[in-house]
C-alpha cells in the first residue's frame, strides 16, 4: 500500500482541530468550576424537580397565557370597532388593511422554567 504525504490543508486541519480540544477543554473546564464535578449543568431548577410544583408552574403560565390571549382579543375588537365607528361618521369606507378578527388560539408560547415568551411554535 502507498502512503500518502501529508499536505498543507492536513496540517492546518491538524492545527484546527487542536485549537478546537484545546477551546472545548478550557469550556470544560469552566463549567466544572461553575457547577461542580457531579453536576451537567442542564439539571432542572429546584421548584420544577418534583410532580406538584411543576404542574404548578404549568397552571400559572396557562393562565398567563389566556390572559395575554384575553388582552390582544379585546384590543383587537377595540380596533375594528373603531374602524367601524369612524366608517359610520364618514359615511364610506375607510382605506386601508382591515384588522383581522382576533385569533381563537393564543399566538404566543412561554417556557416553563423561565418567564421569557417566545413566539411561534
Amino acid at each position: 500500500m502507498r502512503r500518502l504525504k501529508v499536505t498543507a490543508p492536513m496540517n492546518i486541519s491538524r492545527r484546527k482541530w487542536g485549537r478546537y480540544s484545546k477551546e472545548a477543554e478550557a469550556a470544560d473546564a469552566k463549567e466544572d468550576s461553575d457547577y461542580g464535578q457531579k453536576h451537567r449543568g442542564n439539571e432542572l431548577p429546584e421548584e420544577l424537580r418534583n410532580r406538584n410544583s411543576r404542574l404548578r408552574r404549568l397552571m400559572e403560565c396557562k393562565q398567563r397565557l389566556e390572559e395575554e390571549a384575553a388582552a390582544h382579543e379585546r384590543k383587537q375588537r377595540g380596533k375594528i370597532e373603531e374602524r367601524n365607528l369612524e366608517e359610520a361618521e364618514m359615511g364610506h369606507k375607510k382605506r386601508g388593511r382591515k384588522p383581522k378578527e382576533p385569533q381563537s388560539e393564543p399566538p404566543l408560547k412561554q417556557r416553563q422554567t423561565s418567564p421569557i415568551r417566545i413566539a411561534g411554535s
